[in-house]
């Protein structure tokens, strides 16, 4: 008969036995876990239950922060209608989108346009964060006034410029200026839906050249009272 060839036992050192001994247990509080955290039947046990109060809570929070962007929003967009009008007034002047004869600023004019968009962009930043809706809005504003002094920058650049190379500039000045009324119209315009939708009515806020001036591409035009 063959010799059997029996193969030693690998003993196991203290440190291994340690290392599986703590896996079994670690193993064993995982089962115990998952049996507590489900029921029968019915999965998950009432301490994993939402609790309908702080729901609630959460939900009246929301609204009223909502609500509080709006206002912010609103006020933010009549001081935009104020402010802008003579820093539109004077570039509409420097480029005019008739075609008619500019008229250069001066220095002292573009240091005060300067510092009324410099309050207004600070201003902007102040507004607070809401929901999507508020956010496009409150970008809106934001871009308008960055762009109106990418367009103040231009009508300086182009009035120190020889006469060739400050057409061009001065073209650009009013094709940015033109970007900027169309972004404050959108935002304008999103303000309006958002002052409808929380039942406050209309809200129109337009920009003029000048206090006295016409709207300048009016959003709101058609668009109900």
């Amino acid at each position: 008969m063959a010799e059997s060839t029996k193969r030693p036992v690998p003993r196991l050192g203290p440190r291994r036995v340690v290392a599986l001994v703590a896996g079994a247990t670690v193993a064993a509080v995982l089962v115990v876990i998952a049996v507590l955290s489900w029921g029968d039947d019915d999965g998950p046990t009432s301490g994993a239950a939402v609790d309908p109060a702080r729901v609630a809570e959460l939900e009246r929070a929301e609204v009223e922060r909502n609500e509080q962007t709006l206002e912010a929003l609103a006020e933010f967009g009549l001081e935009l209608q104020d402010e802008l009008s003579p820093v539109l007034e004077g570039l509409q002047a420097a480029e005019p989108p008739d075609g008619s004869s500019r008229r250069e600023p001066t220095a002292e004019e573009l240091d005060r346009w300067r510092g009324v968009l410099d309050a207004l962009a600070t201003d902007a930043e102040a507004l607070p964060l809401g929901a999507t809706e508020h956010n496009m809005v409150r970008r809106g504003f934001a871009l308008t006034v960055e762009m109106l002094g990418s367009s103040v920058d231009l009508v300086e650049q182009g009035s120190a410029a020889d006469p060739p190379t400050a057409g061009t500039l001065y073209g650009l000045s009013g094709d940015v200026r033109g970007q900027a009324v169309d972004a404050f119209g959108m935002a304008a315009m999103q303000l309006d839906l958002l002052y409808i939708a929380a039942d406050k009515g209309h809200l129109h806020v337009v920009l003029r050249a000048g206090e006295d001036g016409a709207p300048i591409d009016d959003p709101h035009a058609g668009h109900g009272h």
